[in-house]
Protein backbone atom coordinates (compact mmCIF):
# COMPACT_ATOMS: atom_id res chain seq x y z
CA UNK A 1 0.00 0.00 0.00
CA UNK A 2 1.22 3.52 -0.74
CA UNK A 3 -0.56 4.94 2.30
CA UNK A 4 -3.19 6.70 0.22
CA UNK A 5 -6.58 6.39 1.92
CA UNK A 6 -9.19 4.57 -0.11
CA UNK A 7 -12.65 5.88 -0.86
CA UNK A 8 -14.97 6.08 2.10
CA UNK A 9 -17.89 3.72 2.20
CA UNK A 10 -21.38 4.99 2.81
CA UNK A 11 -22.59 4.19 6.34
CA UNK A 12 -24.49 0.92 6.67
CA UNK A 13 -26.21 1.98 9.92
CA UNK A 14 -29.10 4.41 9.64
CA UNK A 15 -29.37 6.78 12.60
CA UNK A 16 -31.33 9.67 11.08
CA UNK A 17 -34.22 9.82 8.64
CA UNK A 18 -35.58 13.23 7.61
CA UNK A 19 -38.98 13.00 5.93
CA UNK A 20 -39.26 16.01 3.65
CA UNK A 21 -42.33 17.24 1.79
CA UNK A 22 -45.21 19.71 1.75
CA UNK A 23 -48.00 19.69 4.30
CA UNK A 24 -50.47 16.96 3.44
CA UNK A 25 -47.91 14.75 1.68
CA UNK A 26 -48.43 11.84 4.09
CA UNK A 27 -45.51 12.34 6.51
CA UNK A 28 -47.66 12.10 9.65
CA UNK A 29 -49.20 8.81 8.58
CA UNK A 30 -45.78 7.47 7.57
CA UNK A 31 -44.28 8.29 10.99
CA UNK A 32 -47.21 6.74 12.83
CA UNK A 33 -46.92 3.56 10.81
CA UNK A 34 -43.18 3.52 11.58
CA UNK A 35 -44.01 3.87 15.27
CA UNK A 36 -46.46 0.97 15.09
CA UNK A 37 -43.87 -1.24 13.35
CA UNK A 38 -41.06 -0.41 15.75
CA UNK A 39 -43.29 -1.00 18.78
CA UNK A 40 -44.45 -4.26 17.24
CA UNK A 41 -40.79 -5.26 16.98
CA UNK A 42 -40.36 -4.60 20.70
CA UNK A 43 -38.17 -1.49 20.29
CA UNK A 44 -38.30 1.42 22.72
CA UNK A 45 -40.27 3.98 20.72
CA UNK A 46 -40.92 7.61 21.61
CA UNK A 47 -43.25 9.68 19.40
CA UNK A 48 -43.63 13.42 19.91
CA UNK A 49 -45.95 15.86 18.14
CA UNK A 50 -46.06 19.63 18.54
CA UNK A 51 -49.85 19.46 18.29
CA UNK A 52 -50.22 16.71 20.89
CA UNK A 53 -48.12 18.71 23.35
CA UNK A 54 -50.00 21.99 23.02
CA UNK A 55 -51.39 21.69 26.56
CA UNK A 56 -48.16 20.27 28.02
CA UNK A 57 -46.15 22.90 29.88
CA UNK A 58 -42.92 20.95 29.48
CA UNK A 59 -40.71 21.69 26.50
CA UNK A 60 -40.43 19.04 23.79
CA UNK A 61 -36.86 18.21 24.80
CA UNK A 62 -37.99 17.92 28.41
CA UNK A 63 -40.75 15.51 27.41
CA UNK A 64 -38.31 13.41 25.40
CA UNK A 65 -35.81 13.47 28.27
CA UNK A 66 -38.49 12.21 30.68
CA UNK A 67 -39.23 9.33 28.32
CA UNK A 68 -35.56 8.42 27.97
CA UNK A 69 -35.12 8.73 31.72
CA UNK A 70 -37.90 6.20 32.24
CA UNK A 71 -35.95 3.75 30.08
CA UNK A 72 -32.84 4.36 32.20
CA UNK A 73 -34.68 4.31 35.50
CA UNK A 74 -33.60 7.83 36.42
CA UNK A 75 -34.94 11.38 36.50
CA UNK A 76 -32.63 13.26 34.13
CA UNK A 77 -32.19 17.00 34.36
CA UNK A 78 -31.64 19.37 31.47
CA UNK A 79 -31.46 22.30 33.90
CA UNK A 80 -28.59 24.71 33.42
CA UNK A 81 -28.38 26.53 36.74
CA UNK A 82 -24.80 27.28 37.79
CA UNK A 83 -23.11 29.23 40.51
CA UNK A 84 -21.44 32.42 39.45
CA UNK A 85 -22.23 35.07 36.91
CA UNK A 86 -21.08 36.23 33.55
CA UNK A 87 -21.45 35.15 29.95
CA UNK A 88 -22.13 31.54 30.94
CA UNK A 89 -25.45 32.65 32.41
CA UNK A 90 -26.80 34.06 29.12
CA UNK A 91 -29.91 32.40 27.61
CA UNK A 92 -27.84 31.24 24.63
CA UNK A 93 -25.25 29.43 26.76
CA UNK A 94 -27.98 27.96 28.96
CA UNK A 95 -29.73 26.49 25.93
CA UNK A 96 -26.40 25.15 24.64
CA UNK A 97 -25.75 23.37 27.95
CA UNK A 98 -29.27 21.93 27.93
CA UNK A 99 -28.72 20.65 24.39
CA UNK A 100 -25.40 19.04 25.38
CA UNK A 101 -27.10 17.23 28.26
CA UNK A 102 -29.94 16.16 25.98
CA UNK A 103 -27.54 14.66 23.41
CA UNK A 104 -25.58 12.92 26.19
CA UNK A 105 -28.81 11.46 27.56
CA UNK A 106 -29.66 10.10 24.10
CA UNK A 107 -26.20 8.51 23.88
CA UNK A 108 -26.47 6.91 27.32
CA UNK A 109 -29.93 5.53 26.61
CA UNK A 110 -28.81 4.09 23.26
CA UNK A 111 -25.95 2.33 25.05
CA UNK A 112 -28.57 0.52 27.13
CA UNK A 113 -31.22 -0.24 24.52
CA UNK A 114 -32.26 0.50 20.95
CA UNK A 115 -34.31 3.71 20.75
CA UNK A 116 -36.57 5.02 17.97
CA UNK A 117 -37.50 8.70 18.35
CA UNK A 118 -40.14 10.09 15.96
CA UNK A 119 -40.82 13.83 15.71
CA UNK A 120 -43.99 15.05 14.01
CA UNK A 121 -44.64 18.68 12.99
CA UNK A 122 -41.02 19.79 13.32
CA UNK A 123 -41.83 23.19 11.79
CA UNK A 124 -44.28 23.92 14.61
CA UNK A 125 -41.80 23.29 17.45
CA UNK A 126 -40.24 26.13 19.42
CA UNK A 127 -36.91 27.37 17.96
CA UNK A 128 -34.93 25.99 20.92
CA UNK A 129 -36.46 22.53 20.45
CA UNK A 130 -35.77 22.64 16.72
CA UNK A 131 -32.13 23.52 17.34
CA UNK A 132 -31.72 20.78 19.94
CA UNK A 133 -33.00 18.19 17.47
CA UNK A 134 -30.75 19.57 14.71
CA UNK A 135 -27.74 19.17 17.01
CA UNK A 136 -28.81 15.61 17.88
CA UNK A 137 -29.24 14.79 14.18
CA UNK A 138 -25.78 16.06 13.25
CA UNK A 139 -24.24 14.29 16.24
CA UNK A 140 -25.77 10.93 15.31
CA UNK A 141 -24.75 11.29 11.67
CA UNK A 142 -21.19 12.27 12.61
CA UNK A 143 -20.88 9.27 14.96
CA UNK A 144 -21.61 6.91 12.07
CA UNK A 145 -19.88 8.88 9.32
CA UNK A 146 -16.66 9.39 11.32
CA UNK A 147 -16.31 6.29 13.55
CA UNK A 148 -14.06 6.67 16.60
CA UNK A 149 -13.87 3.07 17.69
CA UNK A 150 -17.09 3.10 19.68
CA UNK A 151 -20.11 1.06 18.64
CA UNK A 152 -22.52 3.11 16.50
CA UNK A 153 -25.41 4.44 18.56
CA UNK A 154 -28.48 2.22 18.61
CA UNK A 155 -30.64 5.26 18.03
CA UNK A 156 -32.90 6.17 15.11
CA UNK A 157 -34.17 9.73 14.85
CA UNK A 158 -37.05 10.20 12.39
CA UNK A 159 -38.22 13.76 11.75
CA UNK A 160 -41.26 15.01 9.84
CA UNK A 161 -39.44 18.15 8.70
CA UNK A 162 -42.09 19.62 6.41
CA UNK A 163 -41.30 21.65 3.28
CA UNK A 164 -38.50 23.82 4.69
CA UNK A 165 -34.84 23.31 3.75
CA UNK A 166 -33.54 20.40 5.89
CA UNK A 167 -29.83 21.13 5.34
CA UNK A 168 -29.29 22.08 9.01
CA UNK A 169 -30.20 18.50 10.00
CA UNK A 170 -27.32 17.11 7.90
CA UNK A 171 -23.51 17.11 7.92
CA UNK A 172 -21.93 18.53 4.75
CA UNK A 173 -18.77 16.38 4.85
CA UNK A 174 -20.63 13.07 4.66
CA UNK A 175 -19.96 10.66 1.81
CA UNK A 176 -23.53 11.26 0.70
CA UNK A 177 -24.82 14.32 2.60
CA UNK A 178 -28.42 13.85 1.46
CA UNK A 179 -28.60 10.13 2.25
CA UNK A 180 -30.83 10.66 5.35
CA UNK A 181 -33.48 12.54 3.34
CA UNK A 182 -36.72 10.82 2.40
CA UNK A 183 -38.58 13.17 0.03
CA UNK A 184 -42.32 12.78 -0.39
CA UNK A 185 -43.06 14.05 -3.92
CA UNK A 186 -46.63 14.73 -5.06
CA UNK A 187 -48.63 11.73 -6.22
CA UNK A 188 -48.70 10.74 -9.87
CA UNK A 189 -51.95 9.66 -11.50
CA UNK A 190 -50.88 6.05 -10.90
CA UNK A 191 -50.37 6.79 -7.19
CA UNK A 192 -53.82 8.39 -7.07
CA UNK A 193 -55.34 5.23 -8.51
CA UNK A 194 -53.52 3.06 -5.97
CA UNK A 195 -54.71 5.13 -3.00
CA UNK A 196 -58.32 5.20 -4.22
CA UNK A 197 -58.26 1.44 -4.81
CA UNK A 198 -56.84 0.95 -1.30
CA UNK A 199 -59.67 2.99 0.24
CA UNK A 200 -62.41 1.48 -1.93
CA UNK A 201 -61.34 -1.99 -3.11
CA UNK A 202 -62.38 -2.71 -6.65
CA UNK A 203 -62.60 0.89 -7.85
CA UNK A 204 -60.80 1.29 -11.18
CA UNK A 205 -60.99 4.79 -12.66
CA UNK A 206 -60.08 5.63 -16.26
CA UNK A 207 -56.87 7.59 -16.89
CA UNK A 208 -58.61 10.96 -17.54
CA UNK A 209 -60.44 10.72 -14.19
CA UNK A 210 -57.23 9.84 -12.35
CA UNK A 211 -55.52 12.86 -13.91
CA UNK A 212 -58.44 15.09 -12.91
CA UNK A 213 -58.13 13.87 -9.32
CA UNK A 214 -54.36 14.40 -9.35
CA UNK A 215 -54.82 18.00 -10.46
CA UNK A 216 -57.64 18.68 -7.99
CA UNK A 217 -55.66 17.23 -5.08
CA UNK A 218 -52.32 18.73 -6.20
CA UNK A 219 -50.95 15.24 -5.71
CA UNK A 220 -51.33 15.45 -1.92
CA UNK A 221 -52.71 12.29 -0.29
CA UNK A 222 -54.44 14.17 2.53
CA UNK A 223 -56.30 16.38 0.03
CA UNK A 224 -57.15 13.35 -2.10
CA UNK A 225 -58.62 11.60 0.97
CA UNK A 226 -60.64 14.73 1.74
CA UNK A 227 -61.94 14.81 -1.84
CA UNK A 228 -62.94 11.17 -1.52
CA UNK A 229 -64.82 11.88 1.71
CA UNK A 230 -66.58 14.81 0.06
CA UNK A 231 -67.47 12.64 -2.93
CA UNK A 232 -69.04 10.07 -0.62
CA UNK A 233 -70.97 12.80 1.18
CA UNK A 234 -72.28 14.26 -2.09
CA UNK A 235 -73.15 10.85 -3.54
CA UNK A 236 -70.67 11.20 -6.43
CA UNK A 237 -68.85 8.19 -5.03
CA UNK A 238 -71.23 5.26 -4.76
CA UNK A 239 -71.44 1.53 -5.12
CA UNK A 240 -73.32 0.04 -8.05
CA UNK A 241 -73.81 -3.71 -7.87
CA UNK A 242 -70.36 -5.06 -6.96
CA UNK A 243 -68.17 -2.10 -7.90
CA UNK A 244 -67.48 1.48 -6.87
CA UNK A 245 -67.78 4.44 -9.22
CA UNK A 246 -66.78 8.10 -8.82
CA UNK A 247 -68.38 10.79 -10.96
CA UNK A 248 -65.57 13.35 -11.09
CA UNK A 249 -67.22 15.87 -13.44
CA UNK A 250 -67.98 18.34 -10.64
CA UNK A 251 -64.70 18.31 -8.68
CA UNK A 252 -64.40 22.11 -8.87
CA UNK A 253 -67.49 22.39 -6.65
CA UNK A 254 -65.96 20.24 -3.90
CA UNK A 255 -65.15 21.97 -0.63
CA UNK A 256 -63.25 19.36 1.35
CA UNK A 257 -62.44 20.13 4.97
CA UNK A 258 -58.82 21.07 5.66
CA UNK A 259 -57.08 21.32 8.99
CA UNK A 260 -55.30 24.61 9.61
CA UNK A 261 -51.72 24.08 10.92
CA UNK A 262 -51.07 25.25 14.47
CA UNK A 263 -48.55 27.86 13.31
CA UNK A 264 -51.18 29.42 11.03
CA UNK A 265 -53.78 29.36 13.80
CA UNK A 266 -51.41 31.22 16.13
CA UNK A 267 -50.62 33.76 13.41
CA UNK A 268 -54.33 34.36 12.79
CA UNK A 269 -54.90 34.80 16.52
CA UNK A 270 -52.19 37.47 16.60
CA UNK A 271 -53.50 39.68 13.77
CA UNK A 272 -55.83 42.62 14.29
CA UNK A 273 -59.58 42.25 14.02
CA UNK A 274 -59.56 44.29 10.81
CA UNK A 275 -56.96 42.04 9.19
CA UNK A 276 -58.79 38.91 10.30
CA UNK A 277 -62.04 40.24 8.83
CA UNK A 278 -60.26 40.93 5.52
CA UNK A 279 -58.82 37.41 5.43
CA UNK A 280 -62.25 35.94 6.12
CA UNK A 281 -63.74 37.89 3.21
CA UNK A 282 -60.98 36.66 0.87
CA UNK A 283 -61.56 33.06 2.01
CA UNK A 284 -65.28 33.40 1.28
CA UNK A 285 -64.51 34.66 -2.21
CA UNK A 286 -62.46 31.51 -2.79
Amino acid sequence: SDGTPGPRRAPTVETVLVVHGPSGSGATRLLREMAAVSRGDGLATLAVSARDGAADRRSVLRRIADGLGALLGEAPSLGTARDGRGDDDSPTSSEARATERFVDLCERTAARTTVVLLIEDFAELAPSAQEGLRVLSRHLLARVEHPDGRRPPRFLLVVDHGPDDPSAMLIPDAEDPRRPLLPLPPFSATDVGALVADRLPGMELPAPDLEALRVASEGLPSTLSALLAEGLRRGDVRRIDSRWIWMVDDLRAYRPSRNVPLAVQLSLDAVTETARDALTRVALLD
